[in-house]
Parts: C-alpha cells; sequence; structure tokens
C-alpha cells in the first residue's frame, strides 16, 4: 500500500463522491447504566424525533434438555433526525453520529458529531474510552463492459479477490476484509471490499468500507478530540485514495 503522503497528494474534491455513510463512534471503557442511556435518548429527542429501541439477543442453552431460549435485552437507541439523514445511536456500550448521504462535508459533519459528543458528556459526565472509530462506507457504481466481458476489478480496485480465473467460472459476488496496522502503530484500518447490487442500470456495485479506529492515548478533552478526528480523516483518506484507480476516479468526477 503506498504511503500516506503519496496516497495524499492523489486526492481531491470529487463532484459525485461514493460516501453512502459517516460514522463517528467512541465506545465506553465500561458501560453505561440503563439510567444514563434514557438520559441521552431524552436529551437529543427533541431534535432526533425517530426514535428506535435497539436490543441485545441473548440465547441461553439448557444443558440438561437442549432447549435453547432468545431473550431481547434493551440496550440503547437509535434516533433519527427528521429526514433521517443525521443519525445518533446511544448504547450501554457506545454513542455515535452517523451522515447518510448526501454527505454534508467534514466540516459539517465532524462539527455536528462533536457537538452532540459533548453535549453527552455535559449531562452524564466524564466517560472513559476504549476505542474511536472513524468509518466511511462507500459504493462505487462500475459500468459493465459489452456482453460477454468482465469487469476487470484490478482496474478500479488495488485492493481485490485472487483466484485462478483459468479453473473458476467468471465472479459473480465476493466479500473480503483486511486489517492493516497504521503509522506509529497507534490506529488499525479495517478494509471490507464486497459486491452489491447497483440500482444504476447496467452497472455492478462495490462497497469500499474503511473504518479507521484508535484504542491507546485516547484523548479526554473536547479540542483533543477534534484533532485526534482530524489526524484520523486524513488516514482514512489515505487508505481510500491507495484502494482506487485512476479510472476509478474518473468515475466520481463524471
Amino acid at each position: 500500500m503506498p504511503t500516506p503522503t503519496l496516497a495524499m497528494q492523489e486526492r481531491h474534491d470529487y463532484k459525485r463522491p461514493p460516501i453512502m455513510e459517516a460514522v463517528i463512534e467512541l465506545q465506553f471503557s465500561q458501560a453505561l447504566d440503563a439510567d444514563s442511556v434514557n438520559k441521552t435518548q431524552k436529551l437529543f429527542s427533541k431534535n432526533f424525533s425517530i426514535i428506535q429501541a435497539i436490543s441485545q439477543i441473548e440465547i441461553q442453552l439448557n444443558q440438561n434438555t437442549q432447549a435453547s431460549s432468545i431473550t431481547h435485552k434493551p440496550s440503547g437507541y437509535r434516533m433519527d433526525n427528521s429526514d433521517s439523514t443525521d443519525i445518533i445511536s446511544i448504547t450501554n456500550a457506545a454513542i455515535a453520529y452517523s451522515r447518510l448521504a448526501p454527505y454534508s462535508g467534514w466540516n459539517l459533519f465532524s462539527a455536528a458529531a462533536l457537538m452532540a459528543f459533548d453535549d453527552f458528556r455535559k449531562e452524564i459526565g466524564f466517560v472513559q474510552l476504549k476505542r474511536i472509530g472513524l468509518r466511511y462506507i462507500n459504493r462505487i457504481d462500475i459500468p459493465l463492459p459489452s456482453l460477454g466481458e468482465i469487469v476487470r476489478l484490478e482496474n478500479y480496485l488495488t485492493i481485490q479477490p485472487q483466484y485462478p480465473e483459468d479453473s473458476f467460472p467468471p465472479l459473480q459476488g465476493f466479500t473480503m476484509q483486511n486489517v492493516f496496522g497504521l503509522a506509529n502503530n497507534e490506529g488499525s484500518a479495517t478494509i471490507t471490499v464486497a459486491s452489491v447490487p447497483s440500482p444504476l442500470p447496467i452497472h455492478m456495485g462495490i462497497i469500499l468500507d474503511i473504518d479507521v479506529a484508535r484504542s491507546q492515548n485516547l484523548p479526554k478533552s473536547q479540542s483533543d478530540t477534534r484533532d485526534l478526528l482530524n489526524i484520523m480523516r486524513d488516514e482514512k483518506n489515505s487508505v481510500f485514495e491507495s484502494c482506487i484507480t485512476k479510472a476509478t476516479r474518473e468515475l466520481f468526477d463524471r
């Protein structure tokens, strides 16, 4: 994979960025109690009025009878704004801020997330973190070639499945995940690539899902959190640019 410096030299703002969802997540080192989760739900319910309960599924097996039972244990809430473009998720394990397409840009997205996290801290108090994650889910719509030809994934992606083409029929679908360490070994990037249906006619869809995370030397203040997220955003951009080709960039500028 190219170095971050080389990758960043090729980055530019695209006319049609492929971002489907952007997420900033703060994971807690200790589980929140139910009262704190409910307080957070009430805090954001005015501006995020579409509320769905989130439950954890627990499966218990009786060793004597071999019978199993499934229970749904409430753990938090998903709260959407009126047009379901911005989402706050709060559980006993984490709080996350998401932005769905159309993506509003990093400055607006990160500012909204940091404001929500600051309001959360003012309401609940300081909460020790164990992980900060920045995740971008992209969908790349690749035009299908003429009948009888196949899409050459290497023309669009630098990270892709490999298989013996002479021994296998044409690839119809795939999912693969890779985890890489980042500079100074303080973070990691999880890259998931998968085939999906495209909403565009005569196209195939490819998901490029990049999750950049930190679990060491995590910030305790709002300003330090902002600084770290800006660094993680640059790392995410570097990974993204390293995973795509010139032909893919041209798709985003049409």
